[in-house]
């Protein structure tokens, strides 16, 4: 039975002509992903573009408008974050372990999703290894009556078709599902859709907590000793999968930084 592990990244152009590398920072998170888990990754994306097993190419999907700071200035760019729906139809594993191209893994705990293969997993509980416990407030979606799962990491195997188009039928009645749970509409969020698709239909809880380091968290520095991010003059070291949410890792300097840090 075919393994494997599939990112979705799609580059972005701002409004002020700088280009937001996704792809590249989807290499980046292949490296670790063959170094801890020694399994081949796919990329679903919209040109061809080497360091994969798999290159999926697809036309950009919709997009919302995002805002990220760059040399002190905001910039717009185009969000391309509703892809996760159709990845059922299109991963060539049998086996899939979806991650964010910013989902940096350096330990081979996903490797229990495989052993363990139950149909449809996915992320249910974030720890902040700065101590803030910043996503607390997220623990259920804002009508407090499901729990909020995190669709950064999914797992799945070829029985999970009905998990896959009951996020289709979410997706494509977003406003009513966001009238009914009470989280905004404005932007397409594959968390909402994933967490009411757990709600209705079985579905299993990655046993760890996903480490998620803030948007002011800012990466200094990359070793074999893991990630270092400084906030609130305060530094923390991150020796595990960890989620880095803030976009400044698209800036040339980390991406140099953290290139060599995964070719080591």
């Amino acid at each position: 039975m075919s393994k494997g592990v599939v990112i979705v990244a799609f580059d972005s152009d701002t409004d002020q002509s700088n280009i937001l590398k996704y792809t590249e920072l989807a290499k980046i998170s292949a490296a670790q992903v063959r170094r801890h888990l020694k399994l081949p990754v796919a990329i679903v994306t919209d040109k061809p573009i080497d360091g994969f097993d798999d290159v999926l190419i697809v036309d950009k999907p919709d997009s919302t408008t995002r805002h990220v700071q760059i040399n002190k200035h905001h910039e717009n760019y185009n969000w391309y974050n509703d892809y996760r729906r159709q990845l059922f139809y299109l991963t060539p594993y049998e086996q899939t372990l979806l991650i964010d191209a910013d989902y940096f893994v350096q330990s081979d705990s996903f490797l229990r999703c495989f052993e363990y293969n139950d149909d449809f997993q996915i992320i249910g509980n974030v720890y902040d290894p700065t101590r803030r416990n910043s996503f607390d407030k997220y623990r259920l979606l804002p009508n407090r009556t499901i729990p909020q799962l995190w669709a950064t990491a999914m797992y799945w195997n070829r029985n999970a078709g009905t998990h896959f188009e009951y996020a289709n039928n979410i997706a494509d009645n977003y406003d009513y599902y966001a009238r009914v749970f009470e989280f905004s509409p404005a932007q397409y969020r594959n968390d909402m859709v994933f967490s009411i698709v757990g709600h209705m239909l079985p579905t299993s809880i990655m046993p760890w907590k996903m480490w998620m380091t803030g948007a002011d968290c800012k990466l200094v520095d990359a070793d074999e000793r893991g990630l270092k991010f400084e906030f609130d003059n305060s530094l923390v070291r991150v020796n595990n999968d960890v989620h880095v949410l803030g976009k400044h890792l698209l800036f040339e300097d980390n991406l140099t930084l953290l290139k060599q840090w995964s070719s080591v």
